[in-house]
């Protein structure tokens, strides 16, 4: 049946993905709601240890989302991350620990019956992007008919000591399908601008269709953004608490495709970049407009 669904995926219309986070506060309506309308959800709370153990933190609402997605006849994902920078660099130093981890990896999916998985290892810096292109390569000749996907760093202009650690050109022959995380081009670490950028995106997504294949590339679509006040660290904001912001302080469409806020409360000025429903609609559409294989929100219980 899963395979049935895969086929129909690729070959109708462009999967819609939801993230759903292992600590998400999320009713049963909200989780019911994300399993009936998005074609994959892809669920945190799955770790790879230094030994090259898989520890999943299930929790309740990680197993209602397994419940209500096995239900609703959709595909599930575990997303599958270094529990540490520590632990992932000790796996890409040890090929015994790669081989390993690979088939920890394999018995999990298994063990659940997961058609597939995805794999967001970050934070590690570009001098071990080959060692995680021969870590990725040992796993999916272990994988069989499990779907290897992964989330990438954009490739294009993004100012993160780490996004060289994803080489497209290296990963490319290994895997499924790619979700290029189009978000983050300005984040607590860097000075104050948009969360995302529609010509950003489209240079991302114009460099990856050099190395794969339109259907399989999948755009992450943010659905928050960040608020920086005066003399204090930025802080994440969903789309969602956005819709009361615009609407108590007003705001204008940054040329980024983003909604720019910026208020003055007791002489304290606080602004604001936040992917709404308006930048997402315009993110789907350079997705529809390069064929892409689908798109990823960003996650589940931010959407306005």
């Amino acid at each position: 049946m899963h395979d049935q669904l895969h086929f129909l995926l690729r070959n109708q219309k462009p999967v819609k993905w939801i993230y759903i986070p292992h600590y998400a506060k999320l009713s049963d309506n909200e989780i019911t709601a994300a399993a009936s309308d998005y074609d994959i959800i892809c669920f945190t709370g799955v770790f790879i240890t230094g030994s090259g153990e898989v520890r999943f933190n299930e929790n309740s609402l990680l197993s209602k989302i397994i419940k209500s997605g096995s239900d609703s006849s959709g595909i599930l994902y575990p997303l599958i991350s270094f529990e540490n920078s520590a632990s992932g660099k000790k796996i890409l130093n040890s090929k015994a620990l790669m081989d390993r981890t690979a088939a920890k990896i394999i018995e999990f999916c298994h063990n659940r019956s997961f058609t597939g998985f995805h794999l967001d290892l970050e934070y590690i810096d570009s001098s071990y992007a080959e060692k995680l292109s021969i870590f990725v390569k040992t796993i999916k000749e272990k994988c069989g008919d499990l779907r290897l996907t992964m989330a990438l760093y954009p490739q294009v202009d993004f100012n993160s000591p780490y996004s060289g650690f994803h080489d497209i050109a290296l990963l490319a022959p290994h895997i499924d399908e790619a979700v290029i995380m189009c978000y983050d081009f300005h984040r607590p670490d860097t000075k104050p601008g948009p969360v995302t950028d529609i010509r950003w995106t489209e240079k991302n997504i114009v460099h990856l269709l050099k190395h794969l294949p339109p259907d399989k590339i999948i755009l992450g679509i943010p659905a928050y953004g960040y608020l920086w006040p005066d003399n204090s660290p930025a802080r994440a904001v969903s789309a969602k608490h956005g819709t009361n912001l615009k609407k108590r302080h007003g705001y204008i469409r940054d040329d980024s495709g983003c909604v720019y806020i910026e208020y003055n409360i007791n002489g304290k000025i606080t602004k604001g970049y936040i992917s709404d429903i308006e930048t997402r609609s315009r993110m789907l559409q350079i997705a529809l407009r390069y064929s892409l294989g689908g798109h990823a929100l960003w996650r589940a219980g931010f959407e306005d």
